[in-house]
């Protein structure tokens, strides 16, 4: 199966939902931030997908989420602070955890990065 490209989804104002399936290995593109407008989501697994870019900060908004699961993507750049008591990141290689760590932008080529 290959992957596809994620299409922008329009999520209606009103849908509320509590958990979002997941689609291993089916999904890429970057992570939309329109996500938080599904507002009572308590768990999101978006693990072994081909996700790109920055993990949005909107994720830090949905207070009722309790775990999210974004390991085993393509992930970079700094880690939003997330409400969820459970959280997975791991296999996201270009991913920053700490605010000393140096982060790296993988969607740049490498001769942009001063060493």
């Amino acid at each position: 199966m290959s992957s596809q490209p994620l299409s922008p989804i329009s999520l209606p104002p009103t849908l509320t939902t509590s958990s979002f399936p997941s689609f291993p290995s089916e999904l890429s593109g970057p992570i939309l931030a329109e996500i938080c407008k599904l507002s009572e989501l308590q768990t999101l697994d978006l693990s072994s997908n081909q996700f790109v870019g920055e993990i949005p900060s909107s994720l830090g908004l949905l207070s009722q989420l309790s775990y999210l699961d974004l390991s085993f993507n393509n992930l970079s750049g700094p880690t939003p602070k997330i409400l969820a008591k459970g959280y997975s990141i791991s296999g996201n290689n270009f991913l920053c955890t700490s605010p000393s760590e140096h982060c790296m932008d993988i969607s740049k080529p490498l001769n942009d990065f001063v060493i």
